[in-house]
């Protein structure tokens, strides 16, 4: 008998999937049981809480009408055939609303009576009602919990004409809209801008100002010159951005309270390398250098011995000349020699023993021509990287919502990145600030930009002087 040339491998049995024909095959979740992912040949139809009855009926209905065996449905499911059949005939004789709310095919096919009978069962009164008084029942909790959040907030305050989105006004287009859902997400996680405002005063400021530098990959205050001041003030609640000098001006107001250390001890996670905003120098108290003259003396010592090496080989080279008396002559090239290293030696001498005299180290402040020491002061970059840190983790949130309504891992965070850049119109009310972002072109990124908004409206941000930051995806307004 001939072996086949590659033999059949049994496969795996997996005992958290069940085949229910048609090529169909119902994966329960191992974590939780009452999770189900219907698939059609490895791809992911539908997934469903079969705990939750209503949404199992439709899931039963929907999978026999893609041709699911009843009998294989009800043994996954661990239900009757009978109960698979009376979900399709209720859908066929009620429709939806039959199928969830139970109607009795005996009551006949009139669904007023049915209405009647079962209305007992249903919700009263206004569900809009009902659902607004629950989204601010929410809402309360969500503030409830921010005012227990573990931080030690400052005691500065901020007069209200230096409050930011103090100013109304109607709706004004800005480039740098898409940097809003940042500071939505800041505000209503964590309190940001109490926070800040309460340590460092109307220097708080400089701190919108690294917002906006670090959404939009700007690298140092100094390229703030090529930005649209007016429409990045707007989006900021600033009004204007002012000129580099005033932005200065709030940066060392900020660093001279030294409240770094403990915000970063608080926030610091992540920075953004390669980046130095600025660093502010100080005297050092090391003051000490070597001393400069030891070097120039050094210098000169080096070149008579060098004259004196080339004297003393010349010399050794020159033969002696006599007079016709046998006397030394004393103008011969030798005596001259000779005579030149004598003065190199004394000088030589001398310069060594200046050298012996001169201390080692001097203080550099009483030198002429020489500025003191500095010590960098690190305090300008952890408020930098304070910003930073805290911009990366509300990205990563809202990278996490966004992936819920648009699960494609390969282009959720381009998504995310194309709305933060979107750009929009704002408008100042009396109490709400809203933003108006562009809508995205392709209908699935659109809607799921759409949803993300709604997601950031949820988390009821306010400002100190009671606004609600809103954001929305619409049309221009002007």
């Amino acid at each position: 008998m001939q072996k086949q040339l590659f033999p059949d491998i049994p496969k795996k049995k997996n005992d958290n999937t069940k085949m229910i024909g048609a090529n169909l095959s119902l994966v329960f979740n191992r974590r939780n049981k009452h999770m189900i992912t219907l698939k059609n040949r490895d791809i992911i139809v539908k997934k469903v809480d079969i705990s939750d009855k209503p949404a199992k009926k439709i899931f039963v209905v929907d999978a026999v009408e893609l041709g699911a065996n009843k009998s294989l449905l009800a043994g996954a499911l661990n239900i009757s055939r009978q109960t698979i059949h009376n979900y399709i005939e209720s859908k066929k004789k009620f429709g939806t609303e039959g199928l969830l709310g139970g109607y009795n095919p005996k009551m006949g096919k009139n669904l007023e009576q049915h209405r009647k009978s079962t209305q007992h069962k249903r919700i009263q009164g206004t569900k809009a009602v009902i659902l607004a008084k629950e989204r601010k029942a929410k809402r309360l909790e969500n503030q409830k919990k921010q005012q227990e959040l573990d931080f030690e907030f400052g005691e500065q305050l901020v007069s209200k004409d230096e409050q930011p989105f103090k100013s109304l006004h109607d709706w004004k287009f800005t480039r740098f809209a898409g940097i809003f859902p940042y500071l939505i997400v800041l505000i209503s996680t964590n309190q940001w801008l109490k926070l800040i405002m309460g340590y460092f005063g109307s220097a708080y400021k400089i701190f919108l100002v690294f917002l906006l530098m670090v959404a939009n990959n700007i690298k140092s205050i100094e390229q703030l010159k090529n930005i649209n001041q007016k429409e990045a003030g707007l989006i900021l609640g600033l009004n204007k951005l002012p000129p580099k000098r005033d932005v200065w001006q709030w940066f060392y107001a900020a660093c001279n309270l030294r409240f770094s250390t403990s915000l970063c001890k608080l926030f610091f996670k992540q920075q953004l390398f390669h980046y130095h905003p600025d660093f502010k120098t100080l005297d050092s108290d090391k003051q000490l250098i070597a001393n400069p003259a030891i070097k120039s003396i050094e210098k000169e010592i080096k070149t008579v011995r060098k004259k004196l090496d080339k004297k003393h080989k010349k010399n050794s080279r020159t033969k002696e000349v006599l007079n016709k008396d046998g006397s030394r002559r004393e103008n011969s090239l030798k005596a001259c020699l000779e005579s030149g290293i004598s003065q190199l030696e004394a000088e030589l001498t001398k310069l060594l023993n200046e050298k012996k005299q001169l201390p080692e180290k001097v203080d550099v402040s009483t030198l002429e021509d020489y500025n003191s020491f500095k010590k960098i002061d690190n305090e300008g970059k952890n408020l930098f990287d304070f910003v930073t840190a805290s911009l990366w983790n509300a990205r990563k949130d809202m990278t996490d919502w966004l992936l819920c309504h648009y699960p494609n891992e390969n282009e959720y965070v381009d998504l995310f990145y194309a709305i933060t850049q979107s750009h929009g119109w704002i408008k100042s009310e009396a109490d709400r600030v809203v933003v108006r972002l562009e809508p995205l072109q392709q209908p699935s990124r659109r809607k799921a930009q759409e949803q993300f908004c709604k997601r950031l409206n949820a988390l009821s941000a306010y400002i100190p002087i009671g606004k609600i930051l809103q954001i929305e995806v619409g049309s221009s307004p002007i």
